[in-house]
């Protein structure tokens, strides 16, 4: 559990399960705007991603003010942040990035061998994704399997997706690989590594 200003933004606990009908019904209200590319899940398996810790909800005043959850495909060897959802009054309040930084530290933490990908049309959610390493990459860069984008049925969008043979569709494709280190992510390991030998020096 976080505090961000007067958010508190935490794991659902069964309290919380009471507000999964407000979460389905937000949901298709975001859906409906910009064609957001959302999957429409009900409040039935909304309440279970929030009983089997998959899933990050925020809160104010004992009110609803954000969601999302964690979804996975081929066996937990891929896994999204999905669902993304903010109350129209808190948008623009920067709870967005704290709620995601928050559902992308636990999809680390429960699936830590997993790639971490996210489709959306939200420029800012796409900022986010840049800031934890991201990537953009191609739709046939996570999968050219039907099976792998039949999860995504449940989007408006998902006819669009068909047409073009899974390889494109509204949203823009963006990879997390825990396994691939650009340069930067060398060199600072190359300093932690530098670092401890010294350490490790003085105390001989």
């Amino acid at each position: 559990m976080i505090k961000f200003e007067d958010f508190t933004i935490q794991i659902p606990t069964e309290e919380h399960i009471s507000f999964s009908k407000e979460i389905e019904n937000l949901l298709k209200l975001s859906a409906t705007e910009k064609s957001r590319g959302l999957n429409l899940k009900n409040h039935d398996y909304l309440s279970e991603k929030m009983l089997n810790g998959n899933a990050i909800i925020a809160t104010k005043d004992g009110k609803l003010a954000g969601f999302c959850y964690l979804r996975r495909r081929e066996k937990a060897h891929y896994v999204s942040i999905s669902g993304i959802v903010i109350v129209p009054e808190y948008r623009k309040s920067g709870l967005s990035k704290a709620l995601v930084n928050e559902a992308f530290k636990l999809a680390r933490e429960n699936y830590p061998k997993a790639k971490i990908f996210s489709l959306t049309t939200s420029p800012t959610i796409q900022k986010i994704n840049n800031e934890n390493g991201y990537r953009t990459v191609n739709y046939s860069r996570l999968s050219t399997s039907e099976n792998f984008w039949s999860a995504c049925s449940d989007c408006l969008n998902y006819e669009t997706l068909k047409k073009n043979n899974y390889s494109r569709c509204l949203c823009s494709a963006m990879l997390y690989n825990p396994y691939t280190f650009n340069i930067e992510d060398e060199n600072q390991l190359n300093i932690l590594a530098v670092e401890k030998a010294i350490k490790a020096n003085k105390q001989v």
